[in-house]
């Protein structure tokens, strides 16, 4: 013990000697100790552990090529799919846009996932509260329906469970809450309701 302790003495009065190899020895170990932090949470998250859906495995995610570019599939286009394909258990379309939030408080710009109701069904996710919507909902003309995210429910409506039921306008249509996600759902793209 006796020896270990001299020891560290005498590599700690080494190092104060020379305090430029220090401080460059110790910005390499951080930098090295950081990067390796960072590209482990990375692989981590999106390759270690499995999305959080029931059949991970079985998800497809379908894009259009055009000019060595992916697009995404507009909506007559995802109909069309859906009734020609005999492949797949049940398809759903997703596309981000933007939505802004006002008459609750402070007007909010917020990032938003238009999904058809068949993400529901396709994903398998349980609701905190309420229900999503339906495929008879989700046709040209139907009523104007939202699902809010956990964070979103928990940080703008105070996780208040009477939200349910009430209407949100949001860039100027009115939209009734039919339920709240967990917060582990995201579909594609980071969203706030």
């Amino acid at each position: 013990m006796r020896s270990l302790i001299s020891r560290l003495r005498y590599a700690t009065r080494l190092l104060l000697k020379s305090p430029g190899f220090t401080i460059t020895a110790v910005l390499i170990l951080g930098l090295g100790i950081g990067a390796n932090t960072a590209i482990f949470s990375a692989i981590d998250s999106v390759i270690l552990k499995p999305l959080p859906y029931p059949d991970p495995g079985s998800l497809v995610q379908i894009f259009l090529t055009y000019q060595g570019k992916e697009n995404s599939i507009d909506y007559p286009d995802y109909l069309d799919i859906c009734a020609a394909q005999h492949s797949f258990k049940n398809l759903a379309a997703v596309s981000d846009g933007k939505l802004d939030l006002t008459g609750w408080g402070t007007p909010e710009r917020l990032d938003a996932d238009f999904i058809s109701a068949s993400m529901f069904q396709v994903t398998g996710q349980p609701f905190l509260l309420g229900r999503p919507f339906t495929d008879k909902e989700d046709v040209p003309g139907g009523p104007l329906l939202v699902v809010l995210s956990e964070r979103f429910w928990r940080t703008r409506f105070h996780a208040d469970p009477s939200i349910i039921g009430k209407n949100l306008t949001l860039s100027d249509y009115s939209f009734q809450v039919v339920g709240v996600v967990p917060a582990q759902i995201n579909y594609w793209s980071p969203c706030d309701i």
